[in-house]
């Protein structure tokens, strides 16, 4: 039962301390490299464009991202790097159809609102709050550790 215990403590620990993955770019936003207007320019690939913006809003890892151009449907925000990846041309708008990357999500960092301040809303965070009755939630991290307490009450009665 110990070893149980244990072994639960330590996942919910490795969860809580793991990064949480982030999208770093709002609906119709992308980033791309100044240059020229049909290539990826100093960014090269797609790949490389959405490591510098995870990178330059304070993340180390990119997971996904989708690869499109800045007239292409949906997209009216365009960031583009400054032929490097050291800095940003935030809301250079849509002078010409760049390829950009759009929908990124980056892991291992904090958002530091290198073109924004605020966070994008999270594509599983709702438009609105819920109504509710007022009692906050349990995350799964809040619910493991209240498993995890009832199992250590529960041994603790059976010596008893």
């Amino acid at each position: 039962m110990k070893k149980t215990l244990l072994l639960l403590m330590l996942v919910l620990t490795a969860a809580a301390v793991s990064a949480e993955q982030v999208k770093i770019t709002k609906d119709g936003e992308g980033y791309g490299c100044h240059g020229s207007c049909g290539s990826w320019n100093a960014c090269g690939t797609p790949a490389t464009c959405a490591q510098w913006a995870c990178q330059i809003n304070g993340f180390s890892t990119v997971v996904s991202y989708e690869a499109t151009n800045c007239h292409a449907s949906g997209m009216n925000d365009c960031q583009l790097f400054n032929y490097n990846s050291g800095s940003v041309d935030c809301a250079w708008g849509m002078h010409c159809d760049v390829p950009v990357v759009t929908d990124i999500v980056c892991d291992n960092g904090s958002y530091n609102g290198y073109c924004y301040a605020d966070i994008p809303p999270q594509d599983d965070e709702p438009e609105q709050p819920p109504a509710g009755d007022g009692v906050p939630e349990f995350t799964a991290i809040g619910a493991g550790l209240a498993l995890v307490g009832a199992g250590i009450i529960a041994a603790r009665r059976r010596k008893e």
